[in-house]
């Protein structure tokens, strides 16, 4: 008969992950530690005791969760956790045991105030339940309520999207006080998320006006840069482009949008309110 293996064991390293795989007694276990950094923020929405899945999630992310024990989730606990869903790193955990319903009503709830990345650990969610959630925000599913090496994974996952996605949103959004410039879809997002599209002329615009920030931007600057042509002192062009770009603002009657200033005799320049 041939003789037990002894212990045999097998480390891989990157920035991100340090596995440590035993072959023991024929079985094969693996456990996995993580460094993510500070910049990360997991909030735990659960309607079980879900503490100890905290402290390990600290343990693997050297991030502390902030852990909220809810029966439900719903818009007075949002408003009360609103800057922190709001932080481009965040991620949020949904540990629901009570069933498809109710989990419906606390992901349209976190979706209606914010866009963090949604996963959702449930017991038995049938095939059609996951699609329909998926559809609703949820991005990522875990079987059961406790945290094992999958759920690790699952947040590690995560944690590369959620990285993927701030370094393309910062190539091309422009933040502008509360407002976002989202140059790849030309597209306006006001503070309470609206969004409206603009034109290319008034993208072209908008776009010197928030790199020259502060400045005074001379109506010949902004016609070469804007209509590719020098300025004409007889074209009404950049006062018919700086009345729409305004009037988008004005539209958004709840948040005051940025001014744009006349400079009389110059030119035009942005202030933030």
């Amino acid at each position: 008969m041939r003789k037990q293996e002894g212990l045999q064991k097998s480390t891989k390293t990157d920035q991100d992950c340090a596995i440590q795989r035993e072959r023991i007694k024929g079985k094969f276990a693996m456990t996995i530690t993580i460094r993510s950094g500070e910049c990360m923020k997991i909030i735990i929405f659960s309607d079980v005791p879900a503490m100890a899945i905290c402290d390990q999630i600290e343990t693997d992310f050297c991030v502390r969760p902030e852990c909220v024990i809810t029966g439900k989730v719903d818009s007075t606990l949002l408003k009360k956790y609103q800057a922190l869903l709001d932080t481009r790193e965040s991620l949020v955990i949904l540990i629901s045991s009570a069933g498809y319903k109710d989990s419906m009503e606390s992901v349209l709830g976190i979706r209606s105030c914010s866009s963090v990345p949604i996963i959702l650990a449930a017991n038995n969610l049938s095939r059609a339940d996951e699609y329909i959630l998926r559809n609703a925000g949820v991005d990522d599913f875990h079987e059961g309520l406790e945290y094992d090496t999958f759920f690790c994974l699952q947040i590690r996952s995560a944690k590369r999207w959620i990285d993927r996605f701030g370094n393309h949103d910062e190539k091309n959004n422009i933040r502008f006080g509360n407002w976002v410039f989202q140059k790849n879809m030309s597209v306006v997002v006001s503070p309470d998320r609206r969004s409206f599209r603009i034109s290319q002329k008034e993208y072209r615009f908008l776009e010197l006006l928030l790199k020259r920030q502060g400045d005074i931007i001379t109506r010949s600057e902004i016609s070469r840069y804007v209509f590719k042509r020098d300025w004409d002192p007889t074209d009404k062009s950049i006062d018919v482009l700086v009345s729409k770009l305004r009037c988008r603002f004005r539209k958004e009657k709840q948040y005051q949008g940025p001014a744009i200033e006349n400079v009389r005799g110059v030119g035009y320049t942005l202030i933030l309110n």
